[in-house]
């Protein structure tokens, strides 16, 4: 048998756990809502992306929360119809927001991934058979990385595969850039003096960024011919507000933040 292999070789047997699939299912009314009422405009959904990354825990009051949300939202420039339906937003959000903690965080994070996939679809234009979530990457039945890889174990959360024109895309979703690369950095300066959970969380994130810059010279050892794109996303709303640009420029990965993504799939949703 020919040790060459192609795109057509990849497998995804296994996808995200139990727990991601139940929070999917469970409150897929609450992500219905968002889906309807978030991507309705360009203000909308930076309106919605801003609110999960200034939100990052449920620990205020819901009321103090509008409130403090009303005011923001009297300094923009917001035509009726934008302004009606980011105040259902803000209505459909209570419920969201008053979940217990550990929940409210989860579905945060759900969302973001549920972004992310749209905009892979939106962007490279995917379908959503193309579309996998927090898969086990194999080459026909082999894992791809192996056993001596620090990465074989860590999964991306969106990974999607347009085999037709030997295109995949891999995209690890991160609430707050900011935070992922300071605690990467924090980590790499004193990884001896980290606590045990500090150096499990560090290790899991530095994994992860080891996955995805080393992928695509992975595929050139099997000899896999095709476009490899890394990149991460977040609620971070631009560039401009990343306090790790030279951290980020040292890497093979792109980095795309709320507006450019606002960018692009409004700009698709209008043409």
């Amino acid at each position: 048998m020919s040790n060459e292999h192609s795109v057509r070789d990849f497998r995804f047997p296994m996808e995200s756990n139990s727990k991601d699939r139940l929070v999917r299912k469970y409150y897929r009314l609450a992500f219905k809502a968002l889906d309807i009422n978030a991507f309705k405009s360009k203000e909308a959904f930076l309106f919605t992306m801003r609110f999960f990354y200034r939100h990052s825990q449920n620990r205020e009051r819901y009321d103090d929360v509008v409130e403090d949300t009303q005011m923001d939202l009297e300094t923009e420039f917001l035509d009726e119809a934008d302004n009606d339906n980011i105040q259902t937003i803000i209505k459909g959000l209570a419920w969201i927001y008053g979940q217990k903690p550990v929940l409210y965080q989860k579905i945060r994070s759900t969302f973001l991934e549920l972004v992310t996939e749209k905009f892979v679809k939106s962007k490279w234009r995917m379908s959503t058979n193309m579309i996998h979530h927090e898969p086990k990457v194999m080459v026909r039945r082999s894992p791809f990385f192996t056993r001596n890889d620090l990465c074989n174990e860590s999964k991306i959360d969106v990974v999607a595969l347009k085999r037709a024109e030997r295109l995949m895309i891999l995209a690890e979703c991160k609430a707050n850039l900011n935070g992922f690369f300071g605690r990467l950095e924090a980590g790499f300066r004193n990884v001896d003096g980290l606590a045990l959970k500090d150096l499990s969380n560090f290790k899991r994130d530095r994994n992860k960024i080891m996955y995805l810059e080393t992928f695509k010279e992975r595929c050139k050892t099997l000899k896999i011919s095709g476009t490899f794109k890394g990149l991460m996303t977040t609620f971070l709303d631009s560039r401009a507000n990343f306090q790790f640009t030279h951290r980020s420029d040292e890497r093979d990965i792109d980095l795309y933040f709320a507006e450019d993504m606002a960018e692009d799939l409004f700009g698709q949703i209008s043409s």
